[in-house]
């Protein structure tokens, strides 16, 4: 039965004229990450899930096959458009203060563009996923450390211009960074926010660079 589903789930995903079916997969996935930030991704159910949109989880698996599914349908796209943006960003002829401000500030901004599902993701342990699911999670490692590595090279590249600050290891700078945004996770909400994504990455960034910059 279960393979008979997986295989009605696999034509509808593929058909582009089901309208009704791509709209009710979506809402699914908004209701998902809604669940996932409450609870947490290891700690959701399929069934939590079907409960939160008054269904039962074999509705569910008609259009999707599991948790990592969802989270994949939610997050690869904006975490690969965000490496590639670092990547643009990494090559571009700003200076380096500014591009640390720009990796910044447009890092909050997709947090907020993509809430909550970007939330979700950096708050799980992409390492305890297993079988399957492992091979996602090491893709998702991959641009992750990809990303870290153009953070880290543009605070060393500051370092090396004696625009930065030296008094500490470019990846502990980095890390840092990553925390301070990271745990926005912790309170930033776009509808109740006490200021846009944008406000707050331009804070942030000002805080950080102001610490961070050579004066002469």
């Amino acid at each position: 039965m279960s393979s008979g589903i997986g295989r009605r789930r696999r034509a509808a995903q593929m058909g582009t004229s089901n309208v009704s079916y791509h709209e009710r997969r979506q809402q699914i996935f908004e209701a998902a990450g809604h669940v996932f930030k409450k609870q947490g991704f290891r700690g959701t159910s399929l069934s939590d899930i079907a409960d939160f949109m008054n269904t039962d989880r074999a509705n569910l698996y008609y259009y999707v096959g599991s948790k990592v599914e969802l989270l994949d349908g939610v997050v690869s796209d904006p975490v690969r458009a965000n490496l590639e943006r670092a990547r643009e960003i990494r090559d571009s002829d700003l200076g380096t203060k500014e591009k640390l401000r720009t990796l910044m500030v447009e890092l909050m901004e997709s947090y907020e563009r993509h809430y909550p599902f970007l939330y979700v993701y950096i708050q799980e342990n992409l390492s305890q996923m297993q079988g399957r699911d492992a091979t996602w999670a090491r893709s998702m490692r991959d641009i992750n450390r990809e990303y870290e590595r153009i953070v880290v090279q543009t605070v060393e590249d500051g370092m090396k211009e004696g625009v930065f600050r030296s008094n500490a290891p470019a990846s502990v700078i980095a890390y840092g960074i990553f925390g301070l945004l990271a745990w926005t996770s912790r309170w930033f909400d776009p509808k109740n926010a006490p200021a846009s994504a944008q406000a707050v990455g331009v804070a942030y960034a000002d805080l950080v660079l102001d610490g961070l910059v050579v004066r002469n």
